[in-house]
Parts: structure tokens; sequence; C-alpha cells
């Protein structure tokens, strides 16, 4: 296991965990998970780790003093590329298979996860990884898709903004977008995006298709986006931005002081929404 990022808080505590939440992300080649206190809407430590394969990286949960301890609440954020919005109106226990072929017809898939979103009144019906479940399970942590958080994000910004908001995340070789307008989700997808040419492609498709104007639209951008797919966007888009630490939280001077915040605010929002 190898250290990227250990970022801890004067103010963080190993002995009051039961009073903070503590929210995981499983990566391919490995993990990152930040403390938050609710109470104080507080983050108190960032720890991101690289590992080689899942069998370190269970052996490194086990082995961080961090990991071990009892937490008010643990969500866990694991990769999907297959998921689909449900009403809960229309969620009927054992009719997962049927609503899952109405979106994706009748191939073979993985194993069916369901995730309750109350802030649209939702059910995120997604194809789960087996050895993400199994994680969470031994973990006893709350699995909920990466997709949430950018959704949340979506409906934050743009319920402050009272206008529409274009939120992208570059997740590996796919890209998840969620599209809201005063608090409303419009539209939210994942699209394959392995270079920065096929990032914009499927971006400017976006605009296309909602009559989004590229002069004064605000993007923003998070993940795994890489410099050479925000100059890319930015030809075509005027209003880009990279996703900065939520406001609305405290945070360590070191987390403040990071180049690439980008890459951990998804997680954040997954403590406020979770």
């Amino acid at each position: 296991m190898q250290a990227i990022t250990e970022i801890a808080s004067p103010q963080l505590n190993i002995s009051d965990t039961s009073n903070y939440t503590l929210s995981i992300r499983l990566m391919p080649g490995g993990f990152c998970f930040i403390i938050y206190q609710p109470s104080r809407m507080s983050v108190l430590g960032l720890f991101d780790y690289a590992t080689a394969s899942a069998e370190e990286t269970n052996g490194s949960y086990q082995q961080n003093p961090w990991l071990q301890q009892h937490y008010a609440k643990i969500n866990c954020a694991v990769n999907t590329n297959r998921w689909t919005l449900i009403p809960s109106d229309f969620m009927i226990d054992g009719k997962e298979e049927d609503l899952w072929h109405l979106n994706f017809g009748k191939g073979q898939h993985g194993q069916l996860q369901s995730h309750a979103i109350k802030a649209l009144n939702s059910i995120n019906l997604y194809e789960a990884e087996p050895l993400s479940t199994e994680f969470c399970r031994t973990t006893k942590a709350k699995e909920v898709p990466i997709q949430t958080s950018l959704l949340h994000k979506a409906l934050i910004l743009s319920k402050r903004t009272a206008d529409k908001q274009l939120c992208i995340a570059q997740r590996g070789k796919f890209m998840d977008f969620a599209l809201a307008d005063n608090g409303q989700m419009l539209a939210a997808n994942t699209c394959l995006s392995r270079n920065s040419e096929e990032l914009a492609f499927y971006t400017l498709n976006i605009f296309n298709h909602f009559g989004l104007n590229q002069n004064n639209q605000l993007v923003t951008v998070s993940g795994d986006i890489t410099p050479a797919g925000i100059n890319l966007l930015g030809q075509y888009i005027r209003h880009l931005q990279t996703d900065t630490l939520p406001t609305q939280c405290k945070y360590p001077n070191e987390m403040l002081k990071m180049k690439e915040q980008q890459k951990y605010t998804d997680l954040i929002y997954l403590a406020l929404c979770e």
C-alpha cells in the first residue's frame, strides 16, 4: 500500500469517532476516505491510498487504525457504469429485473442493487460489482453508487443559483453527468469517455440535446479529468470550472491548499447528502 494523501485535522480524535461519519470510495488501484463531523460540518481527515489488488485493499482496510473504529455511519461509494433512476412509486419488490429490462433490454447483467435517493423521490437501480458488495458486507458499510454524490451536487448548485447546472465527473474510462435546474433533475447518465475527444463529444451532445448555450452555461468538472480534457472543453465552453471543496464545510488547512481538490469533492458531497 502506498500513501498518496494523509491529512488529519488537529481536532480529529480517535476516541470520538462515534460522533463522526466515514465515507469511503473504492477505485481500481486503491481507495480513499474522509472522516466528517456533522455537528460542526467539518471534514477532519482525508486519506488516499494506492493498492495493487482487491486483496491488498481489503488487507489495508484491516490494518488502518482509523478504519477499525465505530462511526455513527459508514458510506462506501462504489463504481458502477450501468444504472437507472426509477421513480419510487414505480418500484415494487421483486420487480427489479423487469424494470432493469425496460432500460437495458434482456441481455445478461450482474447483481442488481438498489439505493434510495430521497431528494429525487427515486431509486437508483444499478449493477453492482461483486468485490465492492463483499467489501461493504464485511465492513458493515452502506453501499452507495458513486453517481449519488454527483446528483446531489447538481441539485445543490442549481438551487443556489436558481438556474441550470451541469456537473461532469470523469471516472476512469467513463464520464458521469447530471443536469439540474433550480433543484429539479433534468437528466443524468454515464457515457464511455476514454479520452479528451470523447469527453468533449458527449459534453457537447448534452448541450445540443438540452439547448444549452455554450457562451453562458456553467459546467463544473470533477474526478479524474486531465488538464488536456479541461483545455479541450474550454475551447467550446466559455464558463468551465474545476470543482472546489464545498464552501459550507470546514477543512484542515492542508486540504484548502490542495491543487487537485476536484478529485475528492464527490466524496465530500457523499458525506453531506447521505
